[in-house]
């Protein structure tokens, strides 16, 4: 009767099978997670099919292949991973997700393969389960640091693409707040599509009126390193494709295009400075090529010399009047703090009447290390999307912050493998009713909770804590962090405080004097006077969007910018006039001029009823039996409210059932208040 399908192959199931399901939306016991449907375990036989398709795992000397992403199955088996399955009885779909092979039993020459079925939500999970954000390609969004893509990502629709959100990393911005250097403008990534593309590369679609909403499209990940940089080994890149130059003594050969990383570039291109404090081991590799000549030739001849400092590193010596220059070579050097790399061309006993030119020069001067490292991009260098990504967030756990952020439900798809639906909890509840007025069971008992004595006095609500300036003074002061909430429930007999904690730090939102912009300070500094020194922060969420402003500049190596509007990102939709707030609740205490402050918090627009149904005097359990068909459980709707004895019930779990038989099974319902 029953079917088993694992990866489309059919398993052997023992005739005498007992398949207990249980299905599930919420967990009462912590009312920030999400349940998945789930079976409890089934005993598969060892037969010949069996054995195939769990790939011998049985034989203790078994060593299966297992390649990522192909199906996991046969000699590819690997027990450390899921594999896709569906239970079917009578054709009928019953579950479907992924199945997890939990033991193996061998007695003689009996075998039996112990496992479990879980919910398309677990097999969405488990997919994600050990990546991170930086495993997500977004390398089709590189580009350049100039002032133009920078000005121009803030017309960016929202939802795909980069946007750089004016944001005040410290020790960047000028004394009167109009002027900021380009190093505080590094790319942020739409949360949607982090989202979007966590799902592409897991196998798996959804649908989500919530997630293509104006509201969620606009929410942004900023970049959260001290500096904005690139993982490489090399740290210089200078390039000079035309031109001549001449001489008659001496000259530094200099370029026009250069990718710096820790080196500063003189004004003409010509010395390159180590800047950091870190020595590094590099080769320095010179390549010249290009035309000569020496007028009033007189056996006067001339040196290229490649500097660090004073020091000759390379010394290449031509004597002939005129010709062709072809210089490649590399040499190994260590580089410290405030070393200078650069080009010389010296004519050799320069009498000024000798004049060498060099023409149609083709040079490039490159600085490499062995072990790569932290590079920082400067103006023109190409921006590494990819490598500008938070780095060591697991994707499953960014995840799980946006669901308890905006208190998403999540549901399977019926008919579709791989489809989930994704709404919040105030969007989830259908207007339409499912009578069980006759289906419950009145010979056996009800058991029935006041939610008061389930669960916790207090709900706290809590971004991340991090070390930056404002967070710091605002928890120092206040005890909690900038945008958390607490509710008291005033359940006299409950002590306990139940605390939801995303992994998002919380960003405070400020308005320097005599500016009309309004920034997030992520910088630390020991007082209100102190300098500010740039810190890694924890990952951040923001709104984003293009703001207008007074005229104000971006200062790169090339000048000032003059700009009219600005990328802003902050915890409100827009700060002049906000409708909607990203804290859980308002703060006690704000940083900027707030001509009105909205109530649309996370709090009030998305956890306020579902509390309310739990935190009311009337708020009650009910856990009691019911006779559910086949059928029933086939189109079971945990969105539709059940009907009772003119009551209504939203459903959270059918407990262990089984279609093989008909006894009642136990179902878990809450008094549905409606969500408002």
């Amino acid at each position: 009767m029953y079917e088993l399908f694992i990866e489309n192959q059919i398993a052997d199931i023992d005739e005498r099978i007992s398949v207990q399901l249980t299905y599930a939306i919420d967990d009462i016991s912590n009312f920030a997670s999400r349940e998945t449907s789930f079976s409890k375990q089934i005993v598969l036989p060892g037969t010949a099919r069996n054995n195939s398709i769990f790939g011998h795992i049985h034989e203790m000397g078994s060593n299966n292949p297992y390649t990522p992403g192909e199906l996991n199955v046969g000699s590819a088996f690997n027990v450390a991973q899921t594999s896709r399955a569906e239970l079917r009885l009578n054709g009928l779909l019953l579950l479907k997700g992924v199945f997890r092979l939990t033991g193996i039993i061998k007695e003689g020459n009996m075998i039996e393969y112990e496992g479990a079925l879980f919910g398309e939500l677990s097999g969405f999970i488990t997919a994600i389960s050990n990546k991170k954000l930086e495993d997500l390609d977004f390398s089709t969004y590189n580009h350049a640091l100039t002032h133009t893509n920078i000005s121009n990502s803030w017309d960016n629709p929202g939802g795909s693409g980069y946007f750089y959100p004016l944001i005040d990393y410290g020790a960047y911005r000028e004394s009167n707040n109009d002027h900021y250097d380009i190093g505080t403008f590094r790319p942020a990534l739409y949360v949607k599509e982090y989202i979007d593309k966590m799902f592409e590369d897991a196998g798996y679609t959804y649908e989500s009126d919530f997630f293509n909403s104006e509201y969620f499209k606009s929410l942004i990940v900023p970049h959260n390193k001290s500096i904005l940089s690139r993982v490489d080994t090399r740290q210089l890149t200078a390039v000079r494709r035309s031109g001549s130059t001449s001489t008659v003594d001496f000259k530094l050969l200099s370029y026009v295009t250069v990718t710096s990383g820790n080196f500063t570039v003189s004004p003409l291109k010509d010395e390159f400075t180590y800047s950091s404090a870190n020595s590094i081991s590099t080769k320095i590799r010179l390549k010249l090529s290009c035309n000569y000549s020496i007028s009033n030739y007189d056996n006067v001849g001339f040196f290229i010399i490649l500097y660090k400092n004073s020091d000759e590193l390379l010394k290449i010596e031509y004597q002939n009047q005129s010709g062709i220059l072809n210089i490649d070579q590399t040499v190994s050097e260590t580089i410290n703090q405030n070393d200078v790399v650069k080009v010389g061309i010296q004519v050799i006993n320069a009498n000024l009447t000798k004049t060498l030119t060099l023409s149609r020069i083709i040079s490039t001067l490159t600085i490499d290390t062995d072990t790569a490292t932290d590079v920082p991009i400067n103006t023109g260098d190409q921006v590494p999307v990819n490598q500008t990504i938070p780095r060591g967030i697991f994707q499953k756990d960014f995840i799980t912050s946006i669901v308890k952020m905006f208190n998403l439900y999540i549901w399977e798809d019926l008919i579709y493998d791989n489809k989930l639906y994704i709404e919040p909890y105030r969007d989830y509840m259908s207007s339409s009713q499912i009578d069980w007025t006759y289906k419950i069971a009145r010979d056996k008992s009800w058991h029935i909770t006041p939610m008061g004595n389930l669960n916790a006095r207090i709900y706290e609500y809590k971004y991340k804590d991090d070390s930056d300036y404002y967070n710091e003074s605002y928890r120092k002061k206040y005890n909690q962090n900038y945008g958390d909430r607490q509710f008291d429930t005033g359940f006299q007999f409950s002590k306990d405080k139940q605390t939801t904690e995303i992994m998002f730090a919380s960003s405070p939102l400020i308005q320097y004097s005599g500016s009309d912009k309004y920034v997030v300070p992520i910088y630390k500094k020991s007082n209100e006077l102190a300098a500010e020194d740039r810190m890694d922060s924890n990952i951040r969420i923001m709104f984003s969007k293009k703001k207008s402003a007074e005229s104000w500049n971006i200062k790169d190596t090339t000048g000032n910018h003059s700009k009219t509007f600005y990328g802003y990102a902050g915890h409100l939709d827009d700060p002049n006039t906000p409708t909607y707030d990203l804290n859980y609740g308002a703060p006690n205490e704000v940083y900027f001029t707030a001509n009105t402050y909205p109530s649309e918090n996370l709090f009030n627009r998305f956890w306020s009823s579902y509390i309310a149904e739990i935190a009311d005097k009337d708020s009650k359990i009910l856990k009691c039996y019911v006779y559910l068909t086949p059928l029933d459980i086939i189109n079971l709707d945990f969105a539709k409210p059940i009907f009772i004895d003119g009551i209504l019930f939203r459903l959270n779990k059918v407990e262990d059932y089984d279609y093989t038989n008909n006894e009642l099974v136990k179902v878990e319902l809450i008094k549905y208040l409606g969500n408002g």
